[in-house]
């Protein structure tokens, strides 16, 4: 009933306006034009996307990857082996630690120190805890259970300092770079260059169909080639993941200070709802939570409701609020919230906190 229901909503807060397949297929078909296939090989738009993020960053190499975990893990692997050492510091929090299956131990091997508190993003001083014995430290630049805080430059910076004094090489999960960028008001490259290695997501704010770029020194990013087509990483008709990131990169990439705004205004009007906060406030990137008073089983049903009374679909994901009476729901800002008035977002919002209660 609730799929039913979302794709009738003429409304969404989060994410894009549901669209069909056909439509998404056509979009890329006219933005192909007549260029044939390749049929062997990673193709043309593979390495014409890869030149195209590497130029965008800064770095001296980069490889298209159809998974973000396995270019992540690949790069884990490599540091790891030119270190000597199996250890790998991450958030306790970080993707990689929570919803990859722990790959970076059953893949290849690999243990997990936690780099930072459980509740707060990764500071400078959290390096004081770390092993000397570490073969890559990792920083998630917004990390997405807390609501995309992002990193402060000035830790940033000092965190990266500190790793290269060390030795120890720095990876960064840069999945939102794109969305984080304008929070931290520096040029992507002068983000990039703090990272030894890191990783960007073609398919979240830029509304690609899937797949990540990882870059890196010319040495790793071929070795990280190698491993690509031993995991079946170079799949031979992966095209249409390249056209819709390039895509992506001409039509979405100067719309992320756009979501982030959206995202501030949004998030201004929910926090005059008495009862209602939001975090972070106010948001780095185009996310953030929103936390009020009801109880967590009456959530979808509440949601549901208000979508029929309103035509508006709140949200997709509510992550677990351990305080008792509290809950949570994210909200992503892209194209379908700029078309909303900050009004109605807050009407429906308070209709959804009355029916929690």
């Amino acid at each position: 009933m609730s799929a039913v229901l979302k794709h009738a909503c003429a409304k969404h807060l989060s994410y894009d306006l549901p669209v069909r397949a056909a439509d998404v297929l056509r979009g890329l078909a006219d933005y192909a034009g007549d260029a044939l296939v390749e049929t062997l090989g990673h193709g043309a738009w593979a390495d014409q996307l890869a030149e195209r993020v590497r130029s965008l960053l800064g770095c001296e190499a980069a490889v298209f990857m159809p998974s973000g975990k396995t270019a992540q893990n690949i790069a884990f692997k490599l540091w790891c082996e030119r270190r000597g050492f199996h250890a790998i510091a991450v958030h306790p929090r970080s993707h990689v630690e929570q919803w990859e299956g722990k790959a970076y131990a059953h893949v290849f091997g690999l243990n997990a120190v936690a780099f930072g508190d459980y509740d707060r993003q990764t500071s400078p001083s959290d390096i004081d805890t770390l092993p000397t014995q570490l073969g890559v430290a990792s920083i998630e630049l917004a990390l997405r259970p807390l609501g995309c805080p992002v990193i402060p430059w000035s830790d940033l910076t000092s965190i990266s300092q500190r790793l290269r004094t060390l030795g120890v090489p720095f990876h960064g999960d840069c999945a939102r770079i794109w969305e984080a960028q304008p929070h931290l008001d520096r040029p992507l490259p002068d983000i990039a260059k703090l990272f030894d290695s890191l990783y960007v997501s073609l398919y979240k704010g830029l509304g690609g169909l899937a797949g990540a770029v990882l870059l890196g020194p010319a040495d790793l990013i071929s070795e990280a080639k190698t491993w690509q087509r031993r995991l079946g990483q170079r799949l031979p008709g992966e095209f249409p993941f390249h056209l819709a990131a390039l895509k992506g990169l001409e039509e979405r990439l100067s719309l992320m200070p756009a979501f982030r705004t959206k995202a501030r205004d949004l998030a201004k009007a929910i926090t005059r709802i008495d009862g209602l906060r939001v975090t972070p406030d106010p948001p780095h990137t185009n996310a953030f939570q929103v936390i009020l008073g009801g109880r967590r089983e009456k959530m979808a049903a509440a949601r549901d409701e208000v979508a029929r009374r309103m035509g508006l679909w709140l949200y997709e994901l509510t992550p677990p609020n351990p305080v008792d009476g509290l809950v949570t729901f994210e909200v992503h800002v892209r194209t379908a919230a700029l078309k909303l008035e900050e009004s109605e977002v807050a009407e429906a919002i308070a209709m959804f906190k009355s029916l929690i209660r």
